[in-house]
């Protein structure tokens, strides 16, 4: 599902996307996907890139070039998330859970993909919602939770879609918002309000 959602998003910026196809998990195939990516002015990989036995995406993209700037961040769910450049290319490498995919590409690349077009807002809109429950997270990663928003006498409320697994898509399909969470905070009480990106 991950190259038709992360293509619609693409579309959705106005870029233009181009689908590659999958490249099985070895370094050959891997090799012929990446060298033929690396002609677009972007290149998204889903996949391949966390710390299983098969996973070879890191290292078959520096054999290609690339100059990783970093691996991996703090963050949940998307913290395989890895960013390099070919030359001045960027090349982003998302996990393969749905979920993370498409949360680090909303939060980084479609930014990202505007600002190269030209946009002066490449960010989008945010509001200021009372969370209507408790939410606890562990310190330590920030917390990108997915909310439903509604409004009432004025004022927008906010609440999770649901279990927020990474590969339960059903937590993004029926997000309006995102609800950032720092990773100093471990609690979100009742009653509070936050800010919330709007999708």
């Amino acid at each position: 599902s991950n190259p038709y959602a992360l293509a619609a998003a693409t579309a959705e910026c106005r870029a233009q996307p181009v689908l590659l196809g999958i490249a099985r998990d070895n370094c050959q195939a891997l090799r012929r996907k990446i060298k033929q990516g690396l002609g677009a002015d972007v290149l998204v990989i889903s996949g391949g890139i966390s710390m299983g036995n098969a996973d070879f995406v890191g290292t078959v993209i520096q054999e290609c070039g690339v100059k990783v700037q970093f691996a991996k961040v703090r963050q949940r769910p998307g913290q395989p998330f890895t960013y390099g450049l070919f030359k001045s290319k960027p090349v982003f490498c998302l996990p393969g859970n749905p979920v993370s995919a498409l949360l680090v590409f909303e939060i980084y690349i479609r930014p990202a993909l505007l600002r190269m077009m030209g946009s002066q807002a490449p960010s989008r809109q945010k509001i200021t919602a009372t969370i209507v429950r408790d939410i606890c997270v562990k310190p330590g990663k920030t917390y990108f939770l997915r909310v439903r928003i509604w409004s009432r006498a004025g004022a927008f409320y906010a609440g999770l879609t649901g279990p927020q697994g990474s590969g339960i898509m059903k937590s993004m399909v029926s997000a309006d918002g995102i609800l950032i969470v720092p990773d100093t905070v471990e609690r979100i009480k009742k009653g509070e309000q936050w800010p919330i990106i709007l999708l």
